[in-house]
């Protein structure tokens, strides 16, 4: 029931452009393009440029829910509908067991049910007004995973950035959204080797604390956007479960074996690296396609090399970002009168080792 719901609520709610989960064609990785893209665009306009991204933590999100501010977003849905979720959502009882001990039942009036498939969608409909009214601030949302993104050129852009931050914060207390300072992180991001000098931000009272490196959605991003860091882990992480792999081989057959190596390497291997893939340094990209050497060593059938899989999963990205309108990748895709996608003149290397670059050179190609 609630997965012939989660349907009809998805085809039926418009949601923020800039909320990536339980879309249509979107993923964690849409999220972390779009930070990349937004910071490399606007720091490629002049050196001195710098951006500012905060990483929200929300205290127990899904917990927080409160229903009386959830229903006034559904008032386009059926009736029947909006009475179906305030009836799921309200008078639930719980109790707790331990060492076959039940506790007494309590009856909760607020937050969604955890492991229910409705409780990520609901909560991206109750944080939608979480949106920006700074032209210079994005707020990019997937699911409770929440980033702002402060492109500053001057002091006028960092005192927006703060007061957008300040609104995020008010707002998320009227709507009984508790924010977690203690693990709410921020990054400075630019491309100057001396970071700018830039005032501290307070949330709730207590300072956040510049970090180099962020895990956002999975993908360890750091200041200067080469995910090494990212490339560490990877490499970390894929050479442990190689050692498996090997052990593997020796004992099964080719066909087992290829299978093993697909979904315990290539698929940590390859999450989110085609919009990657161009930033990183040749020496990591070297590091990446050892364990594909590896495996031909290893006598595994039926692996294509790391940048065939990367060329190809690269090119169907690219296909359905253009079949797709309302993709936001589309705001940095003129057309030339001929058909043709208007080339963008980088100055800096962080603008021409983009995904956005490498995806026009491509679409342009075909033409």
């Amino acid at each position: 029931m609630e997965r012939l719901l989660k349907t009809y609520i998805t085809e039926n709610t418009p949601l923020d452009k800039y909320q990536f989960a339980y879309r249509a064609r979107r993923s964690t990785q849409d999220a972390v393009l779009c930070l990349t893209t937004t910071v490399t665009n606007f720091i490629d306009q002049h050196s001195s440029y710098y951006a500012r991204c905060l990483f929200l933590d929300f205290s127990s999100a899904f917990n927080t829910i409160d229903v009386k501010h959830l229903l006034p977003e559904l008032k386009h849905l059926d009736s029947h509908v909006i009475n179906w979720v305030a009836s799921f959502l309200t008078c639930r009882t719980q109790r707790t067991i331990v060492n076959n001990t039940m506790s007494k039942s309590i009856t909760t009036y607020t937050g969604t049910p955890q492991g229910s498939v409705l409780s990520p969608l609901l909560f991206s409909i109750y944080t939608n007004r979480l949106v920006s009214e700074c032209s210079n601030v994005t707020i990019l949302k997937y699911a409770d995973d929440t980033c702002i993104i402060g492109c500053i050129s001057d002091d006028n852009d960092l005192q927006a950035y703060f007061n957008e931050i300040s609104r995020v914060s008010t707002l998320c207390k009227q709507l009984d959204l508790s924010l977690n300072p203690s693990k709410t992180q921020e990054m400075l991001l630019c491309t100057k080797r001396d970071k700018p000098d830039s005032t501290a931000l307070e949330l709730d009272g207590i300072e956040i604390k510049l970090c180099d490196n962020v895990k956002y959605l999975g993908v360890l991003i750091d200041s200067k956007l080469r995910f090494e860091s990212h490339v560490d882990n990877l490499v970390t992480k894929a050479s442990q479960r190689m050692h498996i792999v090997r052990t593997f081989c020796h004992t099964s057959t080719k066909l087992l074996s290829s299978m093993l190596f697909k979904s315990f390497i290539i698929s940590i291997l390859t999450y989110c690296l085609p919009i990657l893939y161009t930033s990183i340094y040749a020496k990591d990209k070297k590091r990446l396609r050892k364990f594909f050497k590896d495996a031909n060593n290893l006598s595994i059938h039926d692996i294509s090399d790391l940048d065939s899989i990367i060329d190809k999963r690269t090119k169907n990205l690219i296909m359905n970002y253009i079949h797709d309108d309302e993709h936001f990748i589309n705001d940095y895709l003129p057309k030339l009168p001929s058909g043709r996608y208007r080339t963008i003149k980088y100055r800096s290397s962080w603008g021409k080792d983009s995904f956005l670059r490498s995806m026009i050179l491509f679409l342009n190609n075909i033409f």
